[in-house]
């Protein structure tokens, strides 16, 4: 429901980690074949440093939807903060390749663009 997607998404935004968590997992528990349920309920379970979990999450999430960039974007930010960056570098890699034709001003590539040149760095 739109209603229990937007209280996740307030709680977040207030910074209430547990309580936006909690709704993001009730979220995806109703709707449990919605990728983009995942997608959140991933994200936020690396945000609050479940990271085994996370993982799952959203590799159950890319099989879904394998090309989706947003997806590979959490899964690199996941792999980072477990310290397997090879496999951040691939779904890095992954997200960059879906966004090769986009507008170069577009956000989230210019963010996946400085977090390679960041990689390239090390």
């Amino acid at each position: 429901s739109v209603k229990l997607f937007m209280s996740a998404k307030l709680a977040e935004l207030k910074g209430e980690l547990p309580q936006s968590l909690g709704f993001y997992r009730e979220y995806q528990q109703r709707y449990p074949t919605d990728s983009t349920a995942q997608y959140y309920l991933g994200r936020m379970l690396r945000i609050t440093g479940t990271l085994a979990e996370a993982e799952d999450v959203l590799l159950q999430a890319l099989k879904k939807r394998p090309m989706a960039p947003d997806v590979h974007i959490e899964l690199f930010n996941t792999y980072q903060a477990k310290g397997e960056q090879d496999k951040a570098r691939q779904h890095l890699s992954v997200a960059l390749k879906v966004w090769e034709d986009a507008d170069p001003d577009y956000k989230p590539l210019v963010e996946a663009r400085t977090k390679w040149q960041e990689l390239a760095a090390l």
